[in-house]
């Protein structure tokens, strides 16, 4: 995010901006997830994600997909917003903080993936489903819907932060 705010542009603002609403959606539902699974798990550490593709199929994917935003893989929220940081930097010729960003992003990703193959690949440590309570259910799947409808059709956020922007510069 601060990638964007050293462009010091009307374009690395609003990238800024937008990367910001992805955050959001991507960090908050992940955090969500974690919480989901604390409440029904009694504990917030790692182990507890073992298996959880096996014993709440939806809520490891809603994870994995926060996980995958937030490392900025394609089509979810995360992916246009490095992308389009990214990009104004460069447009300011800030091409090492770009790699700089670019090598933080796969060492970030490898520690989300971690995260993943404990959800998938790991046998859980306790049998029975992770129970959810109706309200978190709802808080995660609005997360994922923002992360998967800006993924797929960033442009109206996009439109909208450089009209914020704009005027700034």
């Amino acid at each position: 995010m601060l990638v964007g705010l050293a462009a010091a542009s009307a374009a690395g603002t609003a990238m800024v901006l937008f990367y910001l609403v992805a955050y959001v959606f991507g960090n908050m539902g992940a955090f969500l997830v974690v919480e989901a699974v604390a409440r029904s798990e009694g504990s917030e550490h790692a182990s507890a994600f073992r298996g959880l593709a096996q014993r709440s199929p939806l809520l490891a994917l809603a994870m994995l997909l926060f996980l995958l935003s937030l490392g900025g893989i394609p089509f979810v929220a995360g992916f246009w917003a490095k992308l389009y940081v990214f990009w104004a930097a460069a447009q300011q010729g800030l091409y090492w903080l770009v790699l700089l960003g670019a090598l933080l992003t796969v060492v970030a990703l490898f520690y989300y993936l971690v995260v993943a193959k404990r959800m998938y690949i790991e046998p859980p440590d306790r049998p029975g489903r992770v129970t959810v309570a109706p309200t978190l259910a709802i808080a995660v799947a609005l997360c994922l819907l923002g992360t998967l409808l800006l993924g797929v059709w960033p442009k109206p956020v996009v439109m909208a932060a450089l009209r914020v922007a704009a005027p700034l510069f």
